[in-house]
């Protein structure tokens, strides 16, 4: 794969010196608003207080990510690119590759790690590590405002969860959250004892699987590429995701509830290599560290502005939607100690204890 990701950032290199934007389907998305390159001045630019010179180097970062083109995530992806090549004058080029085309989620965890990309975008956890799963545990916040609150530079949790990413060689340049990821089904889930029985697809990742598991339901792993075909043939009567990401697949031609299950809270996080992080001049590192604080602010803004919007398009569609109480919510989280098992097990019962406490448990 290493070779592989190699070639395609040559590719990408020698594409920049002959084209005037962004490429097409092969190639990263341009966001429109970026300056183009024949714009670049020969005098030293400024943003703020950060100076770039003609001497400082030319850097491509490569962001990959699973979303399709039409959500919160890729939407920050493209702000990412057009304040990052903006405040860098062009000195830092960034291509975005969504809907996995660069490379599969699977790959993308071991791919930011040892340095094959440079950034990854989306909802860090178990795929990562045992450690980051603590994201992928189920009812730990109510709400967007309050996971909002809790991911902010400085908070507890989230000096915690720096030095989990840190520990894996990985950066966490920001986070906010988008929506809860929702449970949708073609059978009629009222309450969390309908859970059981449930044949659901899930991400391959062994926190989710294992709370399913114990709430009852029937898990599976399946390639987010293949879930469409998997939910219209019965091989799976449901899967979980935030509402962009189902609008984004269609999965409301092919499924008919839509259950406000409010489990896990799908985020957008900006995570980019450490050693690639490390390498840079110090204005790099302010430019990027200034571009992460404003798509943060950004993200945050549009996934407030896009959820109820979202969940419209989806009961316009003809979904029927169906709210579970907070009794249900609290048997969840009751009932995911064996997922509980597995994050505590990679990061030991004192850092758990304060992770759970920094998030009022």
């Amino acid at each position: 794969m290493k070779k592989l990701l190699a070639l395609a950032l040559a590719a990408v290199m020698v594409f920049a010196l002959v084209a005037c934007g962004g490429s097409g389907s092969t190639g990263g998305q341009t966001a429109p608003s970026a300056p183009a390159s024949s714009d670049t001045p020969s005098a030293p630019a400024a943003s703020g207080d950060i100076t770039v010179n003609d001497s400082d180097p030319n850097v491509t970062i490569m962001i990959a990510h699973s979303s399709g083109e039409d959500t919160v995530l890729n939407r920050a992806c493209l702000k990412y690119k057009e304040l990052a090549e903006a405040y860098s004058n062009g000195k830092i080029t960034v291509d975005v590759y969504p809907n996995g085309t660069l490379i599969s989620v699977a790959e993308m965890n071991e791919a930011i790690k040892d340095g094959s990309v440079q950034m990854i975008v989306g909802s860090p956890g178990g795929m990562m590590s045992d450690a980051i799963g603590i994201l992928e545990l189920p009812n730990l916040v109510n709400s967007i405002e309050q996971a909002h609150e809790v991911m902010q530079p400085g908070t507890d949790f989230r000096n915690l969860l720096n030095s989990v990413f840190e520990d894996v060689g990985v950066r966490l340049q920001g986070i906010e959250p988008c929506d809860f990821r929702m449970l949708t089904s073609n059978r009629p889930v009222n309450s969390y004892e309908e859970l059981a029985g449930l044949r659901i697809r899930l991400m391959d990742s062994p926190v989710p699987m294992a709370y399913w598991k114990q709430w009852g339901a029937n898990p599976g792993p399946l390639a987010w590429s293949e879930v469409y075909m998997a939910l219209q043939q019965n091989m799976f009567e449901a899967q979980e995701n935030p509402y962009d990401s189902i609008i984004a697949s269609n999965l409301q031609e092919v499924q008919k509830y839509l259950i406000q299950t409010n489990h896990v809270m799908f985020y957008t996080a900006l995570m980019m290599n450490k050693a690639f992080y490390d390498s840079q001049p110090d204005n790099y590192k302010a430019i990027l560290d200034k571009v992460a604080e404003e798509v943060c602010a950004y993200t945050y803004q549009d996934a407030q502005d896009s959820s109820a919007a979202n969940r419209q398009k989806l009961e316009d569609a003809g979904m029927t939607y169906i709210a579970l109480t907070e009794d249900d919510y609290a048997k969840m989280r009751a009932n995911a100690t064996d997922a509980d098992s597995i994050v505590k097990s990679a990061i030991g019962d004192e850092q758990f204890s304060k992770m759970m406490a920094a998030l009022g448990f």
